[in-house]
């Protein structure tokens, strides 16, 4: 009985939110967690390099359209809402990263890069934490998308091409990857 009145609160919940066009997250065993528009992310490990790269370093890389923030009635982002991205990455024990790229490519594929999100000067240290976090526009985009607007970086997001790719000194070609997906 408990169980089934949490269920009935749940779709309730959905409902309004949904009438009102407000996005919302819910988890629960009873319910499955549903995507919000606009959030994307990368799970970042050698497992995802092609060919695979024993490394301990992984991470996590986030994108983040504005068309979330213009659900929920923010103007200035509705008006931005398809030519800008917000994105961060966060690593784990990776060390003289020289790079990180945004590649079109399905996961079983090395492609071109599309967009730099981070290139120093010089290698960095070793970093646990994050590793750059900015925001992305048209201008950003390169190779195959460079004239393009970020509404093409999200197709390729949305079909699965698309991959986040870090690179090191130790490994030049990528040590850490993952393909992007809502």
């Amino acid at each position: 009985m408990h169980n089934l009145n949490k269920q009935k609160i749940a779709i309730l919940a959905v409902v309004v939110a949904g009438l009102a066009g407000i996005p919302y997250l819910y988890s629960s065993s009873l319910a499955t967690n549903i995507a919000v528009a606009g959030i994307y992310s990368a799970s970042l490990s050698g497992d995802g390099e092609i060919p695979k790269v024993n490394t301990q370093a992984n991470g996590q890389a986030t994108f983040e359209s504005n068309a979330q923030a213009a659900a929920l009635g923010d103007s200035a982002a509705a008006a931005s809402s398809s030519s800008e991205m917000s994105y961060e990455i966060n690593v784990h024990n990776i060390d003289r990263v020289t790079a990180a790229h945004i590649h079109m490519g399905r996961s079983d594929e090395n492609g071109p890069i599309v967009v730099t999100l981070f290139k120093p000067k010089m290698p960095t240290g070793e970093i646990t934490g994050e590793l750059v976090s900015g925001r992305l526009s048209a201008q950003n985009l390169e190779g195959p998308l460079q004239g393009r607007q970020i509404s093409d970086l999200v197709d390729l997001f949305d079909r699965g091409e698309a991959y986040v790719n870090l690179h090191t000194v130790d490994d030049p070609n990528g040590e850490i990857r993952g393909t992007i997906q809502q």
